[in-house]
């Protein structure tokens, strides 16, 4: 199974354990987790590196999950999408996301930078400014590391596994 899919499994469990209801709330946490990985593992960093080739592996890989949580925010309330047009507002998602990490990963923004990335995410997808604050300073689910072994593509991308993981902490 490839890491885009049990990345985006694993979110939807953490959120599901926590019992995380909210579809506004589900969808920022998936964004913050998505961004934690795309930070701190090398697989990810290699893609930075290739964005429209990862641009176009995530929108795909990811569409399932993402746009299940969409259309559950839009039914109920908390996302409005201009023109009601999904499939524009899921690719502005998706490249927005791929920008903000590329910049922190480069180090042209800071780690923190993480739940500002969140929150315009969601006021991308018409979540009014306090309840996209709000959701994206939230405390995260508790989530299990992927078990997915990286370690063959460190060297490729110039970093490591432990450094990366310290460079991209930050507090929930």
């Amino acid at each position: 199974m490839c890491g885009r899919i049990r990345t985006a499994r694993r979110n939807g469990l953490a959120t599901e354990a926590a019992g995380t209801t909210d579809p506004v709330q589900v969808a920022a946490d998936s964004v913050r987790l998505v961004a934690r990985e795309m930070m701190t593992d090398p697989m990810w960093h290699w893609w930075l590196k290739r964005t429209d080739l990862m641009v176009e592996r995530m929108r795909v890989g990811f569409r399932p999950y993402g746009m299940r949580d969409n259309c559950r925010a839009i039914e109920a309330g908390g996302f409005h999408i201009a023109g009601d047009d999904r499939e524009t507002a899921w690719s502005f998602l998706i490249w927005h996301l791929a920008g903000s990490i590329t910049d922190i990963v480069d180090g042209h923004r800071p780690a923190e930078t993480e739940q500002l990335m969140a929150e315009t995410a969601m006021q991308i997808t018409g979540v009014d400014i306090e309840t996209a604050k709000a959701v994206s300073r939230a405390p995260l689910p508790e989530h299990p590391p992927l078990e997915i072994d990286f370690s063959f593509i460190s060297e490729d991308c110039g970093t490591s596994r432990s450094a990366s993981r310290q460079q991209a902490s930050v507090n929930d």
